[in-house]
């Protein structure tokens, strides 16, 4: 348990991130990307709670 919400934490944090270099260089080709990966954080996360 302890091991999915860490690793929930790291990949927020590099999603973050990744986010935030990819706005700071105006790059919105990967915005789809993107999206898809926080959709995914955030099935695993409601995943991991129930």
């Amino acid at each position: 348990m302890i091991e999915q919400i860490l690793f929930i934490v790291i990949s927020v944090c590099l999603f973050g991130l990744i986010f935030y270099l990819m706005i700071r260089k105006n790059e919105t080709g990967y915005l789809y990307f993107l999206g898809i990966q926080a959709l995914g954080i955030i099935i695993d996360a409601i995943r991991t709670y129930f």
